[in-house]
């Protein structure tokens, strides 16, 4: 095969990775079927153990394809710092959390009298909470 370009392979990598992670999130929500539950999300369990084990193994046959790929085409894997990582998911919680504040809910329509007073004061929380992950995962500013 005729060697790929650093753009094709970045490329390339970057769609698979996003392959692997979606993969990694199937085999979590199997893992997690019928046990611990979440606090805004309940996971009811419909499949088998029977089709459960089955999606199992086509995750892995698929992670070996995209090994088999990875060696083949010459990939590496793409490096992400856990600040990084950590601060992007922060900002997207940032984000849903600024849409919950009681002034941008009113496009549902007009709120109940008294939900601004209880609920924005729990989100102004939340966002500083986010804030605060969002501050210990910036690099430092050298001196």
């Amino acid at each position: 095969m005729t060697p790929l370009s650093k753009t094709y392979r970045r490329a390339i990598t970057s769609y698979l990775s996003l392959v692997e992670e979606l993969v990694d999130e199937i085999r979590n929500i199997l893992l997690k079927s019928g046990r611990g539950d979440g606090i805004f999300m309940q996971v009811r369990k419909v499949l088998s153990p029977e089709d459960t084990q089955e999606i199992q193994r086509l995750l892995e046959k698929i992670e070996d394809r995209l090994r088999i790929l990875k060696k083949d085409l010459h990939l590496y894997p793409e490096v992400s710092l856990d600040a990084s990582l950590i601060s992007s998911r922060s900002a997207k919680v940032w984000e849903i959390l600024c849409d919950l504040e009681v002034d941008r809910l009113k496009r549902y329509g007009p709120p109940p009298s008294d939900l601004a007073e209880y609920l924005d004061p729990k989100i102004k929380e939340l966002i500083s909470l986010i804030e605060e992950i969002t501050t210990i995962t910036q690099p430092e500013e050298d001196s």
